[in-house]
């Protein structure tokens, strides 16, 4: 796993903070990377394994004449037919691997680092980031010019393919397109740019793109990016205002009510005079990241050295995994991470701050007015969960371990 591959990395050298500045949301980006750690994240070998092992036909589709089948071939043994797929691939299909965040450890780790600078910046996400991967032979297309309802970045990893980006017809679109925009109705054109190995581009929501190979083929990964929207924040804050829930009164759809603009005036009165916003944009910042799945990271072996750790052991933060505090109803607090969590007095927020803001540290670092059994008993339930790991796979001598998932001191 190379937990290294990051949006920084993969941006570099242009500063991420300058990305968000300039472009995201606003305009196109077609940039050389300078890094060369994400070009090995999959190669054609592989991709042909995950084609043969996939049990699922929807996660992939065969794209032909601009349109994609609803899933891939099927074998005798249900799974994805690899021959079939093959054949089609040398009649000039393109092939749309899906969800490769799921089935490849280091683009699942890719897309959680990804989150991670996302959400250190500030940006609330709306769903998980996902990759896409697209294989097409030589003198071949995909889609015909489109938009996106959501950001994406695209990694040319292996050979060559020639873009066309246009303007938008509207703006941050909420929806998918739903049929092809005739080539007389498509926005000017602004870019046409051949991408080859190292090159990537951004392209924002409801930005028109389409792309074809010339000699060579292609393949790339296609990582959708989808930021809440200032619409999502409002359906919020406008489900917390009752005059919002109850029914339009009659005669008002039809003008025979004049009671809309002022009934519209006392509900923006009432989102900015009601309920607390700020905590409802928090709100809806946790509740992405106490869903995050947890990164595969060899949590499994580290469980049966859990009751080997003591105050020396030496213990690794595992990277790109989201943590934050919370109080509950009686006043304990709790440290909310992965679906996960351990709970305990307030003694204990020093240590998960210290956690939080050393990757590498001793149990017997750990800071607060805490016992020894207190610390290792941090420490063991975090390895557990899979928020820590022992340095090298060490362990110590045995200690008492407490049980349960509820600190005490």
């Amino acid at each position: 796993m190379n937990a290294d591959v990051t949006l920084q990395s993969i941006l570099s050298p242009l500063p991420i903070s300058q990305f968000f500045e300039e472009f995201w949301q606003h305009k196109c980006l077609i940039h050389r990377s300078k890094s060369s750690a994400w070009k090995q994240l999959i190669t054609l070998a592989e991709i042909e394994f995950l084609i043969s092992s996939l049990a699922d036909p929807t996660w992939l589709s065969v794209i032909t004449d601009g349109r994609a089948s609803p899933s891939g071939p099927i074998n005798s043994d249900h799974y994805v037919d690899l021959v079939a797929v093959r054949e089609a691939y040398a009649n000039g299909s393109t092939i749309l691997l899906t969800k490769l965040h799921k089935r490849s450890l280091q683009i699942g780790t890719l897309c959680r680092n990804i989150e991670h600078e996302l959400i250190s910046a500030g940006i609330a996400l709306s769903r998980r980031i996902g990759v896409n991967l697209y294989l097409t032979p030589p003198r071949a297309r995909g889609f015909p010019a489109h938009y996106d309802d959501h950001d994406v970045l695209i990694l040319q990893m292996e050979g060559s393919k020639h873009w066309k980006l246009y303007d938008s017809l509207e703006r941050f679109p909420l929806t998918r397109q739903l049929s092809p925009v005739p080539p007389t109705d498509l926005p000017p054109l602004r870019h046409a740019k051949t991408i080859e190995p190292g090159d990537i581009l951004y392209i924002p929501r409801g930005v028109y793109h389409e792309a074809a190979t010339c000699d060579d083929y292609s393949l790339h990964l296609t990582i959708g990016l989808y930021p809440y929207t200032w619409l999502d924040l409002c359906h919020r804050l406008l489900e917390c205002v009752e005059r919002c829930r109850e029914a339009i009164p009659p005669g008002v759809v039809n003008g025979l009510n004049p009671v809309l603009d002022a009934t519209l005036r006392q509900i923006c009165d009432s989102v900015l005079t009601g309920p607390d916003r700020l905590s409802v944009a928090k709100k809806m910042f946790h509740e992405f990241v106490d869903n995050l799945d947890p990164v595969p990271g060899n949590c499994l072996g580290q469980i049966h050295l859990r009751d080997e750790i003591r105050m020396g052991t030496k213990l690794l933060r595992q990277k790109a995994v989201l943590g934050r505090f919370e109080s509950d109803e009686s006043g304990k607090l709790r440290f909310v991470f992965s679906r996960a969590g351990i709970r305990g007095p307030r003694e204990i927020e020093p240590a998960m701050t210290y956690i939080l803001n050393h990757e590498e540290f001793s149990v017997g670092d750990l800071p607060g007015d805490l016992c020894e059994e207190s610390q290792i008993d941090i420490a063991r339930q975090l390895v557990e969960a899979g928020f820590l790991k022992l340095v090298n796979g060490q362990s110590g001598t045995a200690a008492n371990r407490g049980e349960g998932n509820e600190l005490t001191l």
